[in-house]
């Protein structure tokens, strides 16, 4: 027989919407990092796409 298992906490409440408590410097240090990173990936696919539309269509000599 299985022992009955015991009550869940309570779950925390929800952070509301409009929470502008300010970041910890550290937190928004690593935040500002990955927003850049995934706008320098973002720039560079742009850029790849670029060049390779400005590239005209190689067509073979028949």
């Amino acid at each position: 027989m299985t022992r009955p298992r015991p009550p869940r906490a309570a779950a925390s409440p929800p952070v509301p919407d409009d929470d502008d408590r300010p970041l910890h410097p550290a937190e928004e240090r690593r935040l500002r990092r990955e927003l850049a990173s995934r706008i320098d990936h973002l720039w560079a696919i742009a850029e790849r796409r670029r060049v390779r539309w400005a590239t005209p269509p190689f067509i073979p000599d028949s």
